[in-house]
């Protein structure tokens, strides 16, 4: 119910955030396109929150390489809690994600989002009872997601129009029109099914871009929308020849792409192009979470 807090309470004198998502996201049902995930809370909270840590409570003890790919991916602090340590399995994966960012902190201590459109959640009109004005901001959101744009949310009440200027579009779920607008050219663009998240990120230090990509496809239990019994029951199908075409940070070139996993962790040079101020470049197979890094230098001033 944090959504119903007004501006000046939200998050006030706190410097850290656990939200629950409840049950609702501790299973799938792909063929509804639900990915059991997290991805638009993290958003807003980030958002909300001024990129202070916080975590999601999901409930989730089977798909927990997912879970703490999400929240690394978006900017969270992965949580552990609900992994049964007691399970071999999950002892396994659970040494090989965490050390996963352990190994590469300075990837993820104190990033920041590197997005190229402005989600507006309507917080406002929520204030005034307008629910219809959620479901549109959660329709725009996965349409945004599915078609993998690089997005950040922040509450309408809390996004000056001074602000706007980093984006390339500014999208105001109640303004009417097509949920997605058709003009989204300019972006950057990737081809990957809609059961993989996308999102980016800028480390602390460094000239360095980096693509976080999250894939939620999997073998589901044989019992529908079942959260399943431990990691034995996540079973993720891997993914091959996603393709990202780039927009690179205004002055700025690609000098390196490399790719990353737990999976894999020790670095994987990849080929890349550039052109008219993007790079492209196609992922190598992965299971759950890829990262691509991208070196930047500085473009030379003749």
């Amino acid at each position: 119910m944090g959504c119903l807090l007004p501006a000046e309470m939200w998050g006030r004198g706190e410097d850290y955030l656990w939200y629950s998502t409840g049950g609702a996201a501790c299973f799938t049902d792909l063929r509804e396109g639900m990915l059991g995930e997290g991805t638009l809370q993290a958003r807003y909270i980030r958002g909300a929150f001024d990129d202070k840590p916080f975590t999601l409570g999901k409930y989730e003890s089977t798909r927990i390489r997912a879970a703490i790919a999400e929240l690394a991916a978006n900017g969270g602090a992965p949580m552990g809690f609900y992994v049964n340590f007691r399970d071999p399995m999950a002892r396994v994966e659970a040494l090989r994600y965490y050390g996963f960012l352990r190994a590469h902190d300075a990837i993820y201590h104190a990033n920041r989002s590197h997005a190229e459109v402005l989600l507006l959640f309507p917080r406002r009109r929520v204030h005034r009872g307008d629910l219809a004005a959620l479901e549109a901001f959660r329709r725009l959101g996965r349409q945004l997601l599915d078609h993998h744009i690089l997005f950040d949310i922040q509450p309408d009440d809390l996004a000056p129009a001074s602000r706007h200027s980093a984006y390339r579009r500014v999208l105001d779920p109640t303004a009417g029109g097509p949920a997605l607008p058709e003009d989204l050219g300019g972006l950057s663009r990737f081809e990957a099914p809609p059961t993989v998240r996308v999102s980016a990120s800028r480390p602390e230090r460094g000239n360095e871009l980096d693509v976080h990509f999250v894939n939620y496809n999997r073998r589901e239990p044989a019992q529908r929308r079942s959260p399943g019994s431990g990691v034995a029951d996540d079973r993720p199908i891997p993914i091959g020849g996603v393709r990202a075409v780039l927009v690179l940070p205004e002055g700025f070139r690609a000098n390196r792409v490399h790719g990353l996993s737990p999976e894999v962790p020790t670095a994987q040079e990849l080929p890349f192009e550039t052109k008219g101020g993007r790079v492209h470049f196609t992922l190598p197979e992965f299971l759950v979470y890829q990262l691509a890094r991208i070196d930047l230098e500085p473009l030379r001033r003749d």
